[in-house]
């Protein structure tokens, strides 16, 4: 029983590293990315490109390695559900995937590449995590209704698309100069022809830059409509928590204060346009509300599969 107890400790604690070397290698990406766009706001020195360049590829050797420890360890403790064996083996195909997207983009500018690149970062994260609360949470929970597990799917899908659609703007972004950026400001409510072709991820736009702010524009207007869903949802989600789980009210106060970190620096973007450092902190945030719906989402999830289980 103690080899077992060491055992899940250890797959924990590195599953809080690799969690936590993701969340690093996603903001030092944002920096390299913004730091070569002009519309970042910010004059970056190449010193600190370099530092972050040195960092992200730490980190990812890093991770790596770390992995092959979390499967080492993880499928070896008896039992191994399937659960576990699916999320370490999507985290060795996205590590792959992202190994050869970074050998595959050097010179190519489509959309994709960023967008791709964010996306499988969140995903790993998002894995990551879930490893970490299969191996700690041993907290008892009620037995929850489907209006809170509905609200949890609900939130949790509307981060993912809302990473989607920042990661999708940053790709169109990264392909322009933005001296004509004070154009997305305009409301696009469905795009032209030129604007669709635009936005093609898998190509380097060929149309006018007018075009391709017009495409950014109507996909600014789906991220703040996707922001004010959110908002709802996870207003309403809270307060499910806050009524029936006393254990996850520190959660629900953690889930709404990134939430609102998360709007205050949107309301910033608006007001002074992009930065760098808004640019990577606005990362970092949205990683650590969907790690936060992630971990609200499993404990509902295993709690509603009978009260009074270990969630384990």
């Amino acid at each position: 029983m103690d080899i077992e107890v060491r055992g899940r400790r250890i797959v924990a604690i590195l599953a809080t590293i690799a969690a936590a070397l993701m969340l690093l290698i996603l903001a030092m990406s944002a920096t390299i990315r913004l730091a070569h766009q002009s519309c970042a706001n910010v004059a970056t020195s190449s010193a600190i490109i370099t530092v972050a360049r040195i960092i992200h590829r730490i980190c990812a050797m890093s991770i790596s390695v770390v992995l092959i420890a979390i499967a080492f360890f993880g499928l070896r403790l008896r039992p191994v559900p399937f659960g576990r064996i699916a999320r370490i083996g999507i985290l060795f195909l996205l590590t792959v995937f992202l190994a050869v997207l970074g050998r595959a983009s050097s010179g190519n500018s489509a959309p994709g590449i960023p967008l791709f690149n964010v996306v499988a970062g969140m995903i790993m994260l998002a894995l990551f995590w879930l490893l970490r609360l299969e191996f700690t949470t041993a907290t008892l929970y009620s037995q929850n209704g489907a209006r809170q597990i509905l609200l949890a799917r609900v939130a949790g899908a509307l981060v993912a698309l809302q990473i989607w659609l920042g990661a999708w703007i940053a790709g169109l972004t990264a392909t322009l100069d933005c001296t004509m950026a004070p154009v997305v400001q305009k409301i696009v409510w469905w795009p032209n022809p030129a604007a669709w072709q635009a936005l093609d991820i898998l190509h380097t736009p060929v149309v006018s830059a007018v075009a391709v702010f017009d495409a950014i524009a109507w996909l600014l207007l789906l991220h703040k409509i996707g922001a004010a869903m959110l908002f709802a949802a996870a207003l309403a989600l809270g307060i499910e928590l806050l009524r029936s789980e006393r254990n996850l009210r520190g959660t629900a106060y953690t889930m709404w204060m990134l939430l609102a970190i998360q709007i205050v620096l949107g309301l910033i973007a608006v007001g002074i346009g992009q930065s760098l450092w808004l640019g990577v902190a606005h990362n970092a945030i949205a990683a650590l509300l969907l790690a936060a719906l992630v971990g609200i989402r499993y404990q509902l999830l295993r709690a509603n599969h009978g009260a009074g289980r270990r969630l384990t």
